[in-house]
């Protein structure tokens, strides 16, 4: 009776798996190292992928039409499956230079940063200094590693002013509606040896690009704001990137995610590496080889480094021109977007949510501009959505909502990095992992877990040993995703950050009896969960002055974080605002299925 009962949950599982698309294979690897010049190699790098359990692996950067059709032959000779990739077109400078620029509200004044810090003024004129937007008090101050310094830390000296800046002034606190005063600011490049009055570079080394930092002079006039409250001021001062004179970094945050050409030109990016590899194959493309592609990565607007000192920009992303004006619909009548995030005694927490949930969408609906291409040669579309955690706050600034874009993937991904110097962090796989499961059980798509195989320069990651190989993947196993990709693969024996093959070839072995354990694993049937955790935007979005969550989302995580200690599976729901009267029914028709939804006095309005 029991083996009948075991036989019959491993059909269960793998019933559940096929109808997610059970046809995934298990085990994935990206790589570094492959191109035109050394692809003679692929046969060999081919035999160690494959002696090593990997099914499908990445073929990374341009290749040339002989390149495809050798990888091509390879790989139908070996066995093994590909997966390509298109980048951000909102991220590459090189990509439509006739696109609207990404716009970020940011920079600092007082030595905080003014896009979460109101200030304190008197009635009549002012002129001020306010510095570019801070990335990093780290790399501004020389902390980290030589190599990871940014010449200023101030956004890489990338970013210049439109010419736009408003001062808002509070006339009363928020009642249920806004009482606010934006006032036309005059914005210019402050006048050779103007300085800031609190100088966040002070103590930064004198270099060009401090000497040569755009400090902007804001001439504004409060003149008859007397009854105001003028100690609950904000600063909105607009920037965007310097096309013609950058230093550092020119693939992070160029263009606007709401522009329709970017999403014009994601479109055609990935129509290119289809035609390309189509091409190599003669005509029709190879479905029967390329199985899916990675679509960008991470962030889609460069978010800053968060500190406790306040100076730091995260910023306001989203108001190019077709942004502000998309923005400004989805705000309410009467009702203006946040120039100085959170403060919802003066915004009121819900234009912050809106204006939240307005970018989200744009960056999304981005990434499905390419996804829908991908599909009409059935490729599946997926992309890291994770940096520093599904909870961390650089996700929600940077344009990342975890649902909404599982909404437009095929596949979900996370990365999660435990290994840093001699650390291990235990809960870094299954805190991600256990959010991610949610959303894989709610929209029945797969999840490829990214596993650390790498160490890039910041953060002191290192390579993992084959002690921490087997302490990741039980800890995977554990919750098991569908597939597990390595990051990453580095053929070429000069790119010391992949550890494999040859940074720790102990634990690329190590990693190969991982691969067999999980070749066998049976499948997750992903049956539903008890437990419905609801995440707002009105709560993950009003935030205080230095940028930290809500006491509220805290107590959230909080308390997700013991379910995920005690094993409890959950299923999470990042919840908008104003929603449609079907979206409502939706998820009032599903949040009734759940015994037990957290925090217990959300209500549908």
């Amino acid at each position: 009776m029991l083996k009948l009962t075991v036989v019959a949950a491993v059909c269960i599982a793998f019933a559940s798996y096929m109808a997610r698309g059970g046809e995934l294979p298990r085990v994935w690897i990206s790589t570094s190292g492959i191109n035109d010049l050394n692809i003679a190699e692929l046969p060999s790098m081919a035999d160690d992928l494959k002696a090593h359990g990997i099914d499908v692996f990445e073929a990374r950067g341009n290749w040339s039409r002989e390149s495809r059709e050798f990888a091509l032959k390879v790989c139908r000779e070996k066995g093994l499956k590909l997966f390509v990739g298109v980048s951000d077109a909102s991220r590459n400078f090189n990509q439509a230079r006739n696109a609207e620029l990404a716009v970020m509200i940011g920079g600092a004044y007082r030595g905080k940063a003014i896009d979460r810090t109101l200030y304190s003024f008197a009635p009549g004129r002012h002129s001020i200094i306010v510095e570019p937007p801070v990335y990093s008090v780290g790399q501004c101050y020389g902390k980290f590693p030589h190599y990871m310094m940014m010449g200023d830390g101030h956004y890489y000296g990338l970013y210049v002013p439109t010419g736009r800046a408003e001062i808002i002034v509070p006339e009363k606190l928020y009642d249920g509606a806004q009482h606010l005063r934006i006032i036309p600011a005059a914005v210019r490049r402050a006048p050779k040896g103007a300085r800031p009055e609190i100088d966040t570079a002070a103590k930064c080394e004198k270099t060009k690009w401090i000497e040569n930092r755009y400090l902007v002079q804001v001439d504004f006039d409060l003149t008859g704001c007397d009854d105001c409250l003028l100690d609950k001021v904000g600063i909105a001062v607009y920037w965007h990137m310097d096309v013609f004179d950058f230093e550092f970094k020119p693939e992070r945050g160029c263009y606007s995610v709401f522009s329709k050409r970017i999403r014009g030109k994601q479109a055609q990016n990935a129509k290119d590496l289809i035609e390309a590899w189509a091409e190599a194959a003669g005509g029709t493309f190879p479905s029967d080889v390329i199985i899916a592609a990675r679509i960008g990565d991470e962030v889609f607007n460069h978010t800053g480094m968060l500190d406790t000192h306040g100076v730091v920009s995260l910023p306001l992303w989203g108001f190019s021109e077709p942004g502000r004006i998309a923005i400004e619909q989805a705000m309410k009548p009467g009702e203006t977007y946040p120039r100085t995030f959170g403060y919802p005694e003066i915004y009121g927490a819900e234009a912050s949510a809106r204006y939240l949930a307005t970018y989200h969408r744009a960056c999304a609906d981005t990434v499905k501009a390419a996804v829908d291409v991908f599909h009409t040669v059935g490729v599946k579309g997926f992309r890291n959505t994770t940096r520093g955690g599904c909870w961390a706050y650089q996700n929600d600034h940077d344009g990342t909502g975890q649902e909404m874009l599982a909404q437009v993937l095929d596949y979900l991904h996370l990365d999660p990095y435990p290994v840093a110097g001699d650390r291990y962090n235990e809960g870094c796989i299954p805190f991600d992992l256990q959010y991610m499961k949610g959303l894989s059980r709610r929209y029945n798509k797969p999840i490829i877990n990214w596993m650390q195989a790498h160490a890039f320069g910041s953060g002191g990651l290192t390579h993992p040993t084959p002690e921490q190989i087997d302490r990741m993947y039980a800890q995977v196993r554990e919750i098991r995703p569908d597939a597990i990709m390595w990051l990453g693969y580095g053929w070429d024996k000069k790119i010391t950050h992949c550890t494999f093959p040859w940074q720790r070839p102990d634990s690329w072995d190590r990693a190969k009896a991982c691969h067999a354990d999980f070749h066998q694993l049976a499948p997750d049937p992903l049956k539903r969960a008890d437990i419905a955790v609801v995440r707002t935007y009105l709560d993950r979005a009003a935030v205080t002055g230095r940028g930290d969550r809500t006491l509220r989302d805290r107590a959230l995580e909080a308390e997700v974080r013991q379910l995920v200690k005690a094993g409890t599976p959950y299923d999470i729901f990042e919840v908008p605002p104003d929603l449609s009267d079907d979206a409502r029914r939706r998820l009032r028709d599903e949040l009734v299925l759940y015994t037990t939804i957290i925090p217990s006095d959300f209500k549908i309005d």
